[in-house]
């Protein structure tokens, strides 16, 4: 090893240390011992180191002995401090030795304990073919037994296995760097192949589509064949002119019962206006006749003879109707406020609702359960006003008064019979 590899080492490692020793192999003096590492030729401690030991244990080394080494420090220069300085310094040198045995601790035990060079032979050839060379060449480097031409032909093995190692490796490196060219030259392959195939895929796709296409108008163009011989064969004329009459009698009858019905129900509306005349015709009389009941019932004579000789305008007088209210449903707007003036004169409330007109019958509801009595002239309110109102007085329990017409003398006449004579 050059001097150029020196480097300088911690005190720790220049202080003297005892020689390595082991116990001596059978056949040989109690003597004997292994070689110290400082004792393996210079020549040879290279290979031992270089084989023996991995990188990473060289750096660990390093770090456990303090050297000096530049952080960007290259593996070849730190291969060469460690050999320089353990051929020089016998504590790195048992340092050393002493992670070697360690760390081939079974195979030196089995090397050793050989104490001639042909059972060493034996071992050695052994160790090459299996693979386990670093362990079996430091046992042998450093065996107690003087084998100095084993030494030489297991040196030149293990350098010459470093240099096919060496060719080896870079025989692989150029075989990589040609496979790594045919991964891109295939991966660029690959990706044109990839982009045809998509290009290929999206044709394919077109080509149905206009397949589908030109199926769709294909059954299209036979439709049309179809019906233009149907045309040019006058069936389908033929059968529209069926269709058209035949149309045209449903029109007519359909026009013949809609006119039936417009008559029938011209025939229902006068029949109802009919009913309706003849139904307030009854209604008046009905009113009428139970008023008349009702004044028979309760006038005394001399009511009667009090009635006939002060006329219409004094049929209410001695009437008191203790503030009631009276509800008038229907009649005429104008004459109400003169129906209202009759109530107040005989000291009650007067209600007028319209019968429906503005108000709306739904609010007859109300209007009767605040009303003490019920008017109605049967002649000016809508049937459904009174329907309403006959219904809502049943519910409420309010006495309900029919009127024959709207007259205020008609009205007068029934507040007498509903009015306490005060």
């Amino acid at each position: 090893m050059c001097a150029s590899h020196a480097l300088s080492l911690p005190p720790a490692l220049v202080s003297p240390s005892l020689p390595l020793s082991s116990l001596p192999p059978q056949g040989l003096s109690s003597a004997a011992r292994r070689k110290r590492l400082d004792e393996v030729p210079s020549r040879w401690l290279c290979s031992v180191i270089g084989t023996c030991l991995t990188l990473a244990d060289l750096r660990k080394l390093a770090i456990k002995v303090g050297l000096a080494l530049p952080p960007d420090a290259s593996d070849y220069r730190l291969h060469g401090a460690i050999v320089h300085l353990a051929s020089e310094n016998k504590v790195l040198g048992k340092t050393v030795a002493r992670l070697l045995d360690k760390r081939h601790a079974a195979t030196v035990s089995r090397i050793t304990r050989t104490g001639d060079e042909a059972g060493l032979a034996r071992l050695w050839a052994d160790a090459r073919n299996s693979g386990d060379i670093p362990g079996a060449y430091w046992a042998l480097m450093t065996h107690p037994l003087d084998c100095q031409a084993l030494r030489e032909r297991v040196y030149g093995e293990v350098h010459m296995l470093s240099h096919l190692s060496g060719a080896a490796q870079r025989s692989d490196l150029q075989r990589t760097a040609g496979l790594e060219r045919q991964v891109a030259d295939l991966s660029a392959e690959l990706t044109r192949l990839r982009a045809d195939l998509t290009v290929v895929r999206q044709e394919r796709d077109a080509a149905r589509r206009d397949a589908s296409v030109g199926e769709i108008q294909r059954r299209r163009a036979d439709q049309l064949a179809e019906r233009l011989a149907e045309l040019e064969s006058g069936s389908a004329l033929t059968a529209a002119q069926q269709s058209v009459r035949q149309a045209q009698a449903e029109k007519d009858s359909l026009t013949r019962a809609l006119d039936a019905a417009q008559r029938r129900l011209e025939q229902m509306q006068e029949q109802r206006q009919k009913d309706e005349a003849d139904r307030r015709g009854l209604e008046q009389r009905l009113a009428d006749a139970e008023l008349r009941w009702q004044e028979a019932r309760r006038a005394a004579p001399a009511d009667l003879l009090a009635a006939n000789r002060s006329g219409s305008g004094e049929v209410t007088e001695g009437v008191d109707l203790a503030r009631r209210q009276i509800l008038y449903v229907g009649g005429i707007g104008h004459a109400a406020r003169h129906l209202e003036d009759v109530v107040k004169a005989c000291n009650g409330v007067f209600v007028h609702h319209d019968g429906g007109l503005d108000d709306g019958c739904p609010r007859l509801a109300g209007a009767v359960s605040c009303a003490d009595v019920v008017f109605c002239p049967v002649t000016c309110v809508s049937h459904e006003a009174v329907t309403h109102l006959k219904r809502n007085c049943r519910k409420a329990c309010k006495p309900f008064v029919p009127l024959p017409n709207h007259s205020v003398s008609t009205f007068r006449r029934a507040l007498k019979l509903v009015g306490a004579p005060s």
